[in-house]
């Protein structure tokens, strides 16, 4: 049990929130910045990239801080995301 609780915060810490959000802010804001709105790439992702910058400002906001839903409902709390 405490190997598949582990392995949920892992998953939730570096696969969801590092390797889904966080990695694709830069892409949604290199897209907004340097594409036109009417090249083939940008009709392409911007239903994708729609609420990304959102979602992960109020992540950062609520989810990260001192104090935040990490520390209060994960084991690992907000400490344990500076590796």
């Amino acid at each position: 049990m405490l190997l598949r609780n582990a392995d949920a915060q892992c998953h939730q810490m570096i696969s969801h929130l590092l390797r889904t959000h966080l990695f694709m802010e830069p892409i949604a804001v290199a897209t907004r910045r340097q594409l036109p709105s009417l090249h083939p790439l940008w009709k392409l992702l911007s239903p994708h990239l729609r609420g990304t910058l959102a979602i992960d400002t109020f992540g950062r906001h609520v989810l990260l801080p001192a104090g935040g839903v990490a520390d209060l409902v994960l084991s690992i709390g907000g400490g344990g995301l500076n590796v």
